[in-house]
């Protein structure tokens, strides 16, 4: 979920940056009445498990295009939609109850939506062990006792198959 927009944008000296893909402008106002414009960029692994949320934009169309097809013109709509492919240890923790899982050919496809983010969760073979996990991080920050072996254990596993995300980051911290 690190990487960077392809895109650059102009700051007010007319200077080219680069903003990481999902970032987006919002106007803010101070107490004297100042209008500042702000990029905000997604989030990072470690400020999801620092317990950090974002407001996401809504769904807006950015334009319209027309295509020509053999059954006529096609109206194509461009929207501030931006897409994450991530795994489940990185899906933000607001989002688990809202993943949705679509059947097709070619598959099962899961994803979570929150706005104008859209998550395509991959699978993996050890999403059971991501989703232990997480329940045992949230029963433990919850005051409730576990079982800090199998927590260890969980960490070895996922770790070793190359698993990352907030998951395992407020996991280590038990």
């Amino acid at each position: 979920m690190d990487t960077t927009h392809s895109d650059t944008h102009s700051d007010t000296h007319n200077q080219p940056r680069k903003y990481r893909y999902g970032s987006f402008n919002v106007n803010m106002k101070d107490l004297e009445g100042n209008v500042e414009e702000v990029v905000v960029s997604p989030l990072t692994q470690k400020e999801l498990a620092n317990g950090w949320s974002l407001v996401i934009p809504h769904v807006k169309v950015v334009e319209y295009n027309e295509i020509k097809t053999e059954n006529g013109i096609k109206k194509m709509k461009k929207t501030n939609e931006c897409f994450f492919k991530i795994n489940l240890a990185q899906l933000p923790n607001e989002l688990w109850g809202r993943i949705k899982t679509r059947y097709t050919r070619d598959g099962k496809r899961r994803s979570a939506r929150n706005n104008m983010y859209v998550y395509l969760i991959n699978e993996t073979p050890f999403d059971n062990e991501i989703r232990e996990l997480r329940d045992i991080v949230l029963r433990h920050e919850d005051g409730y006792d576990v079982d800090v072996r199998r927590v260890k254990e969980l960490i070895n596993l996922l770790t070793e198959n190359d698993i990352k995300g907030w998951v395992l980051i407020r996991a280590n911290r038990i």
